[in-house]
């Protein structure tokens, strides 16, 4: 039974993930950038090109204009603008749950549509924004992992947009977000501005410079603001305001009593540690949690020496960044209104992933794929659309924000996209564009044979991940080298505190040949670039705790 199920999926598999999309292909740019001074110098020619980091401007010229958009389309007229902010919870965005922690997220959700059960295509931004900018999951790009970039025949979002003639622009601070033209994810903006980390950045915390807040967003404010008012523009926001380390200032004489504020500070994840002792932050770690770790290390120490209020004080940190990252929001939603275009703006905020804040022993993300780090705020503001004040309950990926954005202003998706248009649920939130939906790939390298990840068809979840399906209940050790396999029930079980997978074997067989028999397919037009970090780019990957993310040498 289970192998003529297995068929019968075979057959719908290009309906369910929208693998051949019936749309006209849509031709390259052509390449002509060129960097600024401030830029780095392009890395000697080599068999794996080197990600260098560094901030910069990289601009080039915008392809001819030669589609027009459709007629009838919903928005033909339409800018848009997409925020994708870094390891935000949807239960911390008021719309979800109101902590009074986003009012501008808030006005973005008035007038507008948030989805339920959205999901990121992976635990780490590289690959969910390489497919929010692609419309493919990691399987169809190959970027899985921090070591591959996209190749120059894939077509983003930017691209096309520039074949109808936006004006196209990213803006993003230099930090290991992997939005930078070294990955490729350059591709088709015109402009792509990557500044230094300001002060009101957790990035930028322990650096002198202008003070106040929502700086990282001043670049795409000014740029806005220049915008002749006639062009039609798409420009992109990538907010690291919540990422860890949480804080950009040092606690207060008398006002750190469990240490936690300063170790984040300090950042404090000492440099003299082996990577076998380094707490579980953004994964490639050893042990599982910050709190389990044995190795001498302030942080770690610090939040196992000071119990249930070392805990409330880090989440409460990580709630104290999202008000600061909310100012980001409204300093875009605020040029918009000042230039006249807010009324006439498709603005679509999304989170790259979530973030763990001690469920499942798990801090921050990377290692593993439970709701908390998965399951993302996604919010949508269309003109001319009433919009929605519940949610739309039905599944949705990164993956369909680029044919979703397509389809509003009329230009046509390429073929071959995983993605399906949300624009149906608009009208019809309990209508279903998908079944199924992958998250792949993580921050730690591994073998590509050995797929991190997990698939979502409601209301089940099976999860690969190098984490424990259940904390306190282990279960027999994988083989070496292989992840854990995690079954959950999400209608029954939303906290993911029963792990099925011995129960229902056949669930888990169903769900891990839906995957497989994707990657099969997939895995025939997946050609990524392999890439090397240099010192200074993998010191910032460990910086933001990201520890064994290049490969072996």
């Amino acid at each position: 039974m289970l192998a003529e199920m297995r068929a019968v999926f075979t057959i719908f598999l290009v309906t369910i993930f929208g693998c051949q999309n019936p749309s006209a292909d849509v031709p390259s740019a052509p390449s002509t950038a060129s960097k600024s001074a401030e830029a780095h110098q392009a890395p000697p020619p080599s068999s794996r090109p080197l990600v260098r980091g560094g901030a910069g401007t990289w601009v080039s010229e915008a392809p001819k204009a030669s589609d027009s958009l459709g007629k009838d389309a919903l928005c033909p007229d339409c800018d848009v603008v997409l925020i994708t902010m870094c390891s935000v919870r949807r239960d911390h965005v008021d719309v979800y749950q109101d902590r009074g922690l986003t009012p501008a997220l808030s006005r973005v959700a008035e007038g507008g549509y948030h989805f339920g059960a959205a999901y990121s295509a992976s635990n780490f931004t590289l690959a969910s924004l390489t497919a929010i900018l692609t419309g493919r999951f990691g399987s169809s790009t190959g970027v899985v992992g921090w070591d591959k970039g996209l190749v120059s025949d894939v077509s983003t979002l930017p691209e096309i947009l520039g074949l109808y003639g936006y004006s196209t622009a990213g803006f993003t601070i230099n930090a290991a977000s992997g939005f930078r033209p070294e990955y490729g994810l350059d591709k088709g903006f015109q402009h792509l501005e990557i500044i230094e980390a300001p002060s009101d950045q957790p990035d930028g915390r322990q650096r002198s410079g202008p003070t106040g807040t929502a700086l990282s967003a001043a670049p795409l404010v000014s740029w806005i603001a220049s915008a002749p008012a006639s062009q039609r523009i798409f420009a992109m926001f990538h907010t690291r305001t919540a990422h860890f380390p949480f804080v950009v200032a040092p606690p207060k004489p008398g006002g750190d009593p469990t240490g936690i504020g300063a170790a984040l500070w300090g950042d404090d994840l000492s440099p003299t540690s082996s990577d076998a002792v380094r707490p579980g932050v953004s994964g490639g770690t050893a042990t599982q949690g910050v709190g389990v770790s044995q190795g001498p290390n302030a942080l770690q120490n610090a939040l196992r020496r000071s119990g249930p209020e070392g805990l409330a004080a880090w989440r409460g940190y990580y709630a104290q960044s999202m008000g600061r990252l909310d100012a980001d929001i409204a300093a875009v939603l605020d040029v918009l209104e000042r230039t006249g275009r807010l009324d006439k703006t498709i603005l679509i905020v999304v989170a790259d992933h979530g973030e763990s804040l001690g469920e499942h022993q798990e801090f921050l993300h990377g290692d593993s794929y439970f709701e908390g780090v998965v399951r993302v705020p996604l919010l949508i503001r269309v003109p001319g659309l009433a919009g929605n004040a519940a949610a739309i309950p039905s599944l949705v990926s990164h993956v369909d924000l680029l044919p979703t954005v397509l389809e509003l202003v009329g230009a046509v998706a390429p073929a071959g996209i995983d993605g399906s248009s949300m624009v149906p649920l608009f009208t019809q939130p309990k209508a279903t564009i998908r079944t199924t939906t992958l998250i792949e790939g993580g921050v730690s390298w591994t073998p590509r044979d050995v797929m991190r990840g997990a698939v979502i068809a409601p209301p089940w979840a099976l999860l690969r991940q190098p984490l424990m399906c259940v904390t306190g209940r282990p279960l027999p050790p994988p083989a070496p080298g292989e992840p854990f396999k995690c079954l959950f029930n999400l209608d029954s079980d939303p906290g993911q505190t029963r792990n099925l997978a011995r129960e229902y074997p056949d669930v888990v067989d169903e769900l891990q040949g839906r995957w497989d028999d994707f990657r099969a397919l997939a895995a025939k037009k997946a050609s990524p670039v392999a890439l090397k970090h240099d010192p200074a780019f993998k010191a910032q990957l460990k910086k933001s705790g990201y520890f064994k993310a290049s490969e072996p040498e």
